[in-house]
Order: C-alpha cells, then structure tokens, then sequence
C-alpha cells in the first residue's frame, strides 16, 4: 500500500509566524519607550519683596530642543499706567533676561515663554513693575 503524504497544517506556521511579529514589535516599542526619558520640570514659589503683597508660582524645563518657562501670580492691580514684567537672573554672571510681560487673566497674571536657547542658568525668577523694582521673588 502506498504511503500518503500528510497533510500538513497552514495554522502552526501561520501562528508562529504571528508570535515572531508581534514579539518582534514588543521589543521594538519597548525599547523605544525606554528610550524617551521625560522631561524634568522645575518649580519655584516666589514670594514679596519687602512689604509687597503677592505670590507665584513659575514652573520650567527643557526638552532639548526648546526651553518653556510659564508662571501664574496672584497680585493687586498695578499701579498707574504700569504693568508687571518677568525677569529671568544669573546672579553668579549679573545676567538678565527680560521674559515679557504678565497678561492679566481674569483675577490672576500669566506669562507663557519658550525659546530654543536653554535659559536653565537662569536660576532667579522676578516680577517687577519696573526693571529695578523687584515685587516678587524665587529661585529655583
């Protein structure tokens, strides 16, 4: 009696071949995950100078390609026409960087910033009426 040849069947193969895939895309996506490291977020509370009433709150970070500075202030109107700056310092370089100034937003100031150049040696954080008077302050 001859000898028939078996049958094998399509469904092993085509479900090895789907796991190779699909662990093949696994360790794709994990190791991109892996990869991507979040970005740190620094934050800084900023308080009166002298007697003046007021506070902040400014968070920062860099991705490597852009540097993003916001802060939000609780502060009275301003004086006269004036209106409130934001004030990046170096104090170990007596550096300044004028940031823009705060948009008042319902009861409360923002500031929204990004830049491509890292500012993150600008450690000090100020918000003033003027350039030379300092009302809030913070490091971070």
């Amino acid at each position: 009696m001859p000898v028939k040849p078996k049958k094998d069947s399509l469904w092993p193969k085509v479900i090895l071949i789907l796991v190779v895939i699909l662990g093949a895309w696994y360790f794709t996506e994990r190791k991109k995950v892996s990869l991507q490291q979040p970005v740190k977020e620094d934050v800084a509370q900023l308080s009166s100078v002298e007697k003046y009433i007021g506070m902040a709150t400014a968070s920062r970070s860099y991705d490597k390609k852009a540097f993003s500075f916001s802060i939000t202030a609780f502060l009275p109107k301003p004086t006269g026409a004036n209106s409130y700056y934001v004030w990046l310092k170096d104090d170990a370089r007596g550096l300044t960087v004028l940031l823009g100034k705060l948009e008042a937003k319902g009861d409360v100031y923002a500031l929204s910033y990004s830049s491509e150049n890292d500012l993150r040696e600008y450690k000090t954080v100020v918000v003033a009426e003027q350039k030379e008077k300092e009302l809030l302050r913070g490091n971070f």
